[in-house]
């Protein structure tokens, strides 16, 4: 017996760099901070109360309040990870450095980077999941 279904890597891969490069910069746009707020190492993850009951004013700030709380799950996802999934992906997605960049600042050669950033995506998809699943899975079309 499976516990947990067959995960297709390759489009896995292509489901968090989406994430990254689409979804999560609207995120942080929506829940109004910079990218060098994002950045900074006093960017709190802790999580804000508010309360999810209202007319269309509150459903705006709820849906504020909810990217904020979307983004700051991002990031302590990204710190879960383990190293060095987390250097890549704080440098490549919140700090955003080229690719090549962190493969001289890490002390990898493309191709072992290129191994381990997809490595990366796999253990952000795992620790994202009480968000969203982000796993594209064999039996899926």
């Amino acid at each position: 017996m499976k516990l947990m279904p067959d995960i297709n890597k390759k489009k896995t891969y292509v489901s968090v760099r989406k994430y990254f490069e689409k979804d999560f910069q609207r995120f942080v746009l929506m829940a109004g901070y910079s990218m060098l707020e994002v950045q900074s190492p006093r960017f709190s993850v802790t999580p804000t109360s508010h309360n999810n009951s209202g007319n269309g004013q509150e459903n705006k700030i709820i849906g504020h309040f909810e990217a904020q709380e979307i983004v700051k799950t991002t990031i302590k996802s990204i710190n879960s990870c383990p190293d060095p999934s987390n250097k890549i992906l704080i440098n490549v997605y919140i700090k955003q450095m080229m690719n090549v960049d962190v493969q001289d600042l890490l002390g990898y050669g493309h191709a072992q980077f290129n191994v381990l950033k997809n490595r990366a995506f796999l253990n952000f998809a795992d620790a994202f999941m009480n968000v969203t699943d982000l796993h594209v899975y064999e039996d899926q079309h």
